[in-house]
C-alpha cells in the first residue's frame, strides 16, 4: 500500500529559435510602429504649421503692398489673390494681381528685397500685362529715412530689378492672368 506520493515533474518546455525569433520580431515591429507613428504626428505638425504661416505670410505681404500703393497713390490700386511664381529668384518675393481702379486695367503687383543704403528693404513695383514696370515705394518706412531713400529713386539697384521682374514673373505680354 504504498502509493508514491511524490509529485510528478513536468517536463521542461524545450524554447524553440523559431518562438524567440518571433518574440523579437513583434517587439521590432512594435518599436518600429511607434517610431514611424511619432515621426508621422512630428512631421503633421510641421506641415501644418508651414501651411498657417505661408498663409500670414501672403496675407501681411499683401497688406505691405497695399499700404504702399496707397500712401503713394490713394484710391487708385485694388490688390487682387497672390500669383503663384515658380521662380527659384523669388524665395522672399511676391506677386499680387491687381486693377488701376481708375482705368479698369490688370497689373501685377511685385514686392522684394532690394539693398539700400539702410539695408535691404521691401520694394514695390507695378508691372503693366505690357511690361511696363514702375517703382511705386518701399513697404514700411515712413517719414525721414523714406525721403532720404526715396531721393535715389534712380538708383542702378532699382533699375536692374526693374528689368528683371518681367523675367522673374514669367509672363508673356498680352497675358491676362488675375
Amino acid at each position: 500500500m504504498s502509493e508514491d506520493v511524490t509529485p510528478k515533474k513536468e517536463k521542461p518546455r524545450k524554447k524553440t529559435e523559431k518562438s524567440e525569433e518571433s518574440l523579437a520580431t513583434k517587439k521590432f515591429f512594435i518599436n518600429y510602429g511607434i517610431f514611424v507613428g511619432v515621426l508621422l504626428v512630428f512631421f503633421g505638425i510641421l506641415v501644418y504649421t508651414i501651411l498657417v504661416s505661408h498663409v500670414a505670410w501672403n496675407n501681411n505681404l499683401k497688406y505691405s503692398v497695399e499700404k504702399v500703393l496707397e500712401e503713394n497713390e490713394p484710391g487708385v490700386w485694388s490688390v487682387g489673390s497672390p500669383i503663384e511664381i515658380n521662380n527659384p529668384l523669388t524665395l522672399r518675393s511676391g506677386c499680387f494681381g491687381a486693377r488701376n481702379r481708375q482705368t479698369g486695367d490688370m497689373y501685377y503687383i511685385f514686392i522684394t528685397r532690394v539693398p539700400t543704403f539702410y539695408g535691404p528693404m521691401g520694394a514695390v513695383f507695378t508691372c503693366s500685362l505690357n511690361g511696363e514696370v514702375k517703382f511705386a515705394g518701399y513697404s514700411s518706412l515712413h517719414g525721414r529715412i523714406l525721403t532720404q531713400i526715396n531721393q535715389s529713386k534712380n538708383d542702378l539697384r532699382l533699375s536692374f530689378v526693374e528689368k528683371r521682374i518681367p523675367q522673374i514673373i514669367g509672363f508673356k505680354p498680352g497675358d491676362e492672368n488675375d
